[in-house]
Formats: structure tokens, C-alpha cells, sequence
């Protein structure tokens, strides 16, 4: 099993699917707005509908380990310290950073398995027992913690949220097929989020993990 990021779960269902799915999207999307509520910010009206999106990576899944991987980049670059190889031997990226000394980060602070993220833009996390994955992240600043190590990657996007140049994303698949740059787990796993958030922020639509 691995973690699966979706971004419009509504529209990802067949509508027999839907049917009895909707109930338990309701209730999240009620509990989503009740923390918004909580923290004086405005609610989110979920766009239902199935939207188009090119899409520039090439996997939407991996295993849970692998995401430990990109915020292991992120800790490093945070603190201004080199960033980790990666592929030495031994190396395991979930003893690589300290989510808990970085709370305001929407990157290091939400579950690895559960939970959403919203287009709504608001500093910290925001946290909830009774919401399914506890965390409440927005796609707009895990955008933004994505674009700050898009040049330690070697990534390049033609603006600020817009597309990753071509030549970049020919270099990320590359490096993910030959498995032989330092980061190319990061880097694949930067990519399919960078991916989510731009759909998020432009359909409407949360983030899912699952």
C-alpha cells in the first residue's frame, strides 16, 4: 500500500460510487469548514464537477515513505544546511527533519496518509481531532513551501504556480527512471504535489490523501 494523492474526490466517482460515497465527503467537507470557521477564515465551497487538468506528473502514487523523503529536503533548505544525499546507504528520510519544531509548515505538518489540503491561503495548519487526518493543510502555501525548493532540486516553472518548464520535467522522469540523483525520490514526489496544488487552486478542488 502507498499514499494516493487526488484533488476533486467528487468528481472522481462514478455516480453509483458517488451515491455512497457523498455522505462521508459531506461530512468532511462540513468538519473542513468548521475549522475554517474556527480560525476565522472563509469557508470553502467545494467544486463538485469532474475538471480537466494536464497534468505533468507522471505518478499520483507512492509509497508512504517516499514523502518523508521531500520534507527531509525541505527541513535542510529551511535551516539553510546542505541538502541530504539521499541515496546513501542507510539513510531514512522520517529521522531526517523535525516536523514538530516547524508547526507552521503545510509540507512537514499533515498527516501521510489521510486528510486534505484546501485553496484557501492561511499561515499555520490547523488541527482538529475529530477531522480525518487531524491536520488541515492549504494547497496555496503548500504551493508556495514547494516553489521555495524548486532551485535546490534543480526545478524550474515558467512562474510562480504556473508550469514546470519542459526541460525540467524531461529531467525529473529521467532521474526517476535511472534512480541515480541524490534526490530523484524527492523531486518525484515534488512533482506530483506541485501538480495537485495547481489543479487545486485552479479548479476549486480539495487535495486528498488516502
Amino acid at each position: 500500500m502507498g499514499l494516493a494523492i487526488e484533488v476533486g474526490p467528487y468528481g472522481a466517482y462514478e455516480a453509483e460510487d458517488l451515491d455512497e460515497m457523498r455522505p462521508q465527503l459531506d461530512a468532511d467537507m462540513a468538519r473542513i469548514n468548521t475549522m475554517l470557521a474556527g480560525a476565522s477564515l472563509p469557508p470553502h465551497t467545494e467544486n463538485q464537477a469532474e475538471v480537466e487538468f494536464d497534468s505533468q506528473a507522471w505518478v499520483s502514487s507512492f509509497p508512504y515513505r517516499f514523502l518523508h523523503f521531500l520534507r527531509a529536503v525541505a527541513y535542510h533548505h529551511s535551516l539553510g544546511l546542505p541538502l541530504p544525499d539521499q541515496l546513501a546507504q542507510g539513510y531514512d528520510a522520517a529521522d531526517d527533519y523535525d516536523g514538530a519544531s516547524m508547526l507552521d509548515s503545510h509540507l512537514l505538518n499533515h498527516s501521510d496518509c489521510d486528510g486534505y489540503y484546501v485553496p484557501i491561503d492561511f499561515d499555520a495548519p490547523l488541527v482538529d481531532d475529530e477531522y480525518p487526518g487531524v491536520i488541515l493543510g492549504s494547497s496555496v502555501a503548500l504551493q508556495r513551501e514547494l516553489l521555495a525548493v524548486a532551485a535546490p532540486l534543480g526545478i524550474e516553472v515558467e512562474s510562480p504556480g504556473g508550469r514546470v518548464t519542459a526541460d525540467s520535467v524531461a529531467a525529473l522522469e529521467k532521474s526517476s527512471e535511472d534512480e541515480e540523483h541524490p534526490c530523484w525520490i524527492a523531486r518525484e514526489v515534488w512533482l506530483t504535489l506541485y501538480d495537485a496544488t495547481r489543479a487545486s487552486i485552479a479548479a476549486g478542488q480539495v487535495i486528498v490523501f488516502q
